[in-house]
């Protein structure tokens, strides 16, 4: 028993399920108006919601970061992003949006696997 409690708190732990502070669809639609053309807004908004749950302090194991998961080690230090060696700013939502969208308009919606996979196709949950 003892075993179970500690490995179920170990992968509580490892998958960034404590104390997320999810932003709302509200929060989501202000920071999709502010950093993406309108033709991408609710598609970005969609993204984020299945990269992150629109979980700002959300990371996976690759190192993926914050609402958009972007990764540091490719981001960081291009333009738009933070600076190399500046992954928490990676988990403020307004830097986190502004970097996205660099990635966007570099990459396209592809760039992210929730797209690809289609998730996206018929959203309705969040619209600006």
């Amino acid at each position: 028993m003892k075993f179970f409690l500690v490995l179920t708190v170990l992968c509580l732990a490892t998958s960034g399920a404590f104390a997320c502070s999810a932003l709302s669809c509200s929060d989501l639609k202000n920071l999709a108006n502010t950093y993406f053309a309108s033709n991408y807004r609710n598609d970005m908004i969609c993204i984020a919601y299945y990269e992150s749950s629109w979980c700002p302090s959300a990371e996976n194991p690759s190192g993926a970061s914050g609402l958009w998961q972007i990764m540091p080690n490719i981001w960081l230090g291009q333009p738009g992003c933070p600076a190399k060696g500046d992954q928490n700013a990676l988990f403020n939502a307004d830097d986190n949006a502004k970097c996205a969208n660099t990635v966007l308009k570099q990459q396209g919606l592809s760039a992210w696997t929730t797209w690809n996979n289609g998730d996206c196709k018929n959203w309705s949950k969040c619209t600006v």
